[in-house]
């Protein structure tokens, strides 16, 4: 797992993170019935967290293999 903390440690990771952010945004949108809501309302609506808010409680974002 990457430790949130200590952010990404390559540029790889960092878009890895990119990319898991683009999908959640992809999947959050496709919720029936929220589709002219914003994205941080919809987070907030399906009880969910921004990737970078996840960061900041400390929460792992993904896992790497190296």
């Amino acid at each position: 797992m990457l430790c949130p903390v200590l952010g990404p440690s390559i540029q790889g990771d960092m878009e890895d993170m990119e990319v898991l952010g683009s999908a959640q945004r992809r999947a959050v949108e496709l919720v029936t019935g929220l589709e002219n809501t914003s994205y941080k309302k919809l987070l907030r609506e399906l009880g969910l967290f921004s990737l970078e808010e996840r960061e900041a409680q400390g929460t792992p974002c993904h896992s790497t293999t190296t």
